[in-house]
Parts: C-alpha cells; structure tokens; sequence
C-alpha cells in the first residue's frame, strides 16, 4: 500500500498548485503544544500531484525524529497486534534530523486508492531547548486528530484532498 515518499529538509515556497492546507496541533507528551503539523495538496488534475505533509515546530522545539503514515483507511496504517500504531514500522521512519525546526513530506496520489478520501499519521520525537541549546526535555508527539483504538494517546488525521478550487 505504501507508495512514494520523499523528504523535502528545507522549507518549502508555497506552489501557486497548493489548494487550501489544514493545520493540527502537534502535541509532545499528550498536552503540550510543540508545533503544528499542516498537510495540503496539489491540483488532483496535475499529473504528478502530492500531498504535503509539514511539521513546524513551535520557537524552542526542535524535531529530531518524524514518522509518516498514510493510506486509505485506519487498517493501512502500521500497527501492532494490540491495534496500537507502530512508528517505527511508518513508510518514513526513524530519521535522524538532528534538531530541525520544519520539515515537509511529499506523498504522490498514486500512494491511494480511494482519493479523495484519506487517513494520516504524524508522529515525532522532539525536544524543547533553551536559549543556549541545551536539552530541557524530549518527548513523543503526534499530530492532533481521532485516538486509535486501544489505550493510547496515539493519533490520525482525516484529510480530504482538496480540488484546485479549494472544493472538497
């Protein structure tokens, strides 16, 4: 099920293709805001139209690891026997990214089946440094949305592709 994927480490220009984005709160530790994670989507009629999905760490947090899930529905994300999602196991997973701040993906259309209808999962290990760099903590995150199943914190997000007129 898994399709392509390819890191974009930089900040990215904003594509006059891009249509509409939705935000979600990244939280670290359950409740404490870290940054926000922004998926949008080219125009579905181009021939090579992705699905973006950013991570924007808030000021004094840093990213140092991201995992990305996608698919058509909950049971084509990577999870365990408990129904409990599995990073490690996410299409994009265990990067080292040494402390950044931003971080785009880019997921091809033809990753899904059922567009324009589809699940996401936005997980990170992030740390919160001081003034001078030094580690205060480090923490799990994800991507604000619907808890799987199980008892967990653990969380997806519904996205709808969105068409070059920001219609769903």
């Amino acid at each position: 099920m898994f399709g392509l994927i390819a890191p974009v480490l930089s900040a990215r220009a904003q594509s006059p293709t891009i249509t509409e984005t939705q935000t979600y709160t990244f939280f670290a530790g359950q409740n404490i805001p870290a940054g926000t994670i922004t998926i949008a989507n080219d125009d579905p009629t181009l021939p090579d139209a992705k699905i973006y999905v950013t991570y924007t760490m808030a000021p004094g947090w840093q990213l140092t690891q991201a995992h990305v899930a996608y698919g058509d529905d909950l049971d084509d994300l990577p999870q365990n026997t408990a129904a409990m999602p599995s990073p490690v196991n996410f299409p994009w997973a265990g990067v080292s990214l040494r402390g950044v701040t931003t971080v785009t993906y880019a997921i091809s259309f033809s990753a899904f089946n059922t567009l324009p209808y589809l699940v996401i999962a936005a997980h990170g290990v992030v740390q919160q440094v001081d003034s001078n760099g030094r580690v205060l903590q480090q923490q799990s995150a994800w991507g604000n949305g619907l808890p799987f199943p199980g008892k967990n914190w653990d969380t997806y997000m519904n996205y709808t592709i969105l068409s070059a007129q920001g219609n769903r």
